[in-house]
């Protein structure tokens, strides 16, 4: 009976363990769930108190991260051509060609990614890299959206696409800045 006891002992201890794996993760999701909701609505959003960025006067940078900017474009990615006509034989060694070729660019969607950070501030969204700089104050933004690896900000003429690595965290942080800066403080 000692050997059952302790098989069945040890079971019941690897059961408890992931039971309290499970209910960590529960926990840590909830938890994660309402940073990201008072974030949002522009609660406790964290202040950079040194930031490499010019900022204006009463305007507080509460978030900086490493970022691409992400545009998709048409370029050639090929060649395709061909030949059309007769040749002729008119004596030994000469021949005579008729005809033409025609080429023609195949051209394609490409995603282009420029490297840069990007700034949220108390009045703007700031991306600064090496090509394709931007700044938008939030009263110009007319739409966002979030995915799993960036988000897209639409004004009223460009759309500006974002990769990051926590997509979740930077939208909620950018919907409290533009929450607290346009008075929709919910």
């Amino acid at each position: 009976m000692g050997l059952l006891d302790t098989i069945k002992n040890k079971i019941d201890e690897s059961n408890k363990k992931k039971e309290e794996k499970r209910l960590d993760k529960l926990k840590a999701e909830e938890e994660r769930k309402i940073l990201l909701k008072n974030l949002s609505e522009g609660n406790n959003l964290p202040v950079l108190m040194s930031a490499p960025i010019l900022l204006q006067k009463n305007e507080i940078c509460h978030f900086a991260c490493y970022a691409k900017r992400y545009e998709t474009k048409l370029k050639t990615v090929g060649y395709e051509g061909g030949y059309s006509g007769v040749s002729v034989r008119v004596a030994k060694g000469v021949t005579f060609h008729t005809g033409g070729t025609r080429g023609h660019a195949i051209k394609q969607n490409v995603g282009v990614e420029y490297p840069g950070n990007l700034y949220i501030t108390s009045k703007r969204l700031i991306f600064l890299g090496d090509k394709k700089n931007f700044t938008i104050t939030f009263n110009k933004i007319l739409g966002a959206n979030c995915f799993k690896d960036g988000f897209n900000i639409q004004t009223e003429k460009t759309t500006y696409g974002i990769l990051v690595n926590d997509s979740m965290y930077v939208c909620a942080i950018i919907n409290g800045a533009v929450s607290n800066s346009l008075g929709n403080k919910a």
